[in-house]
């Protein structure tokens, strides 16, 4: 909206910015069409979507709400001020609320885990062995691919987090070639 608002202002001239103003909140919807043969729509209904209204209904003109849930699966990845146990209709008890001041430095959950502290690794010093065998080989001159593969939240971050460090520790510096894709 800023960048909008400056191409406008610079287009015609000085006018007042347009400003909205956003709610998020997290959690299971209902998705599905509603209406009749007249007027069909696809809409996502229930308790998340009226709680997101109603974080939007709160907040400033320029301003991006989030709820709690919402606010605990993106701690660290964005700036947030707390503004406090709000009365929300509909609810029976105040709910804490959070106003997104701007995005972090940090560039994945990943990143914002291991600032907090990682638990002990294990399971995987088979895997790290063979990145660990395979650096090796190239530094004699022996070209190497090795492709990580697998599910969702089986650790191959940590892993090449742990080879990064091991190879760093050995005195090789950083490691510009040796990413995620």
């Amino acid at each position: 909206m800023t960048r909008l608002n400056e191409k406008v202002r610079q287009e015609k001239g000085d006018i007042p910015p347009l400003k909205m103003r956003v709610g998020i909140h997290t959690g299971p919807v209902v998705v599905g069409t509603l209406g009749n043969d007249l007027r069909v729509e696809f809409k996502a209904v229930g308790d998340t979507v009226n709680l997101a209204s109603r974080m939007e209904s709160l907040a400033e003109p320029g301003t991006t709400y989030v709820s709690d849930d919402t606010f605990k699966l993106t701690e660290g990845l964005f700036r947030f001020e707390a503004l406090g146990e709000k009365e929300i209709k509909g609810k029976e008890k105040p709910l804490k609320v959070y106003q997104v001041i701007a995005p972090s430095s940090r560039r994945t959950r990943f990143d914002v885990s291991a600032e907090r502290g990682l638990t002990p690794f294990v399971g995987r010093e088979r895997e790290l062995e063979l990145l660990l065998d395979g650096f090796e080989r190239s530094k004699e001159g022996r070209g190497q691919a090795i492709s990580i593969i697998s599910d969702a939240g089986i650790g191959k971050s940590r892993l090449l987090y742990e080879f990064r460090k091991a190879v760093t520790n050995q005195g090789y510096g950083s490691l510009p070639h040796v990413g995620e894709a």
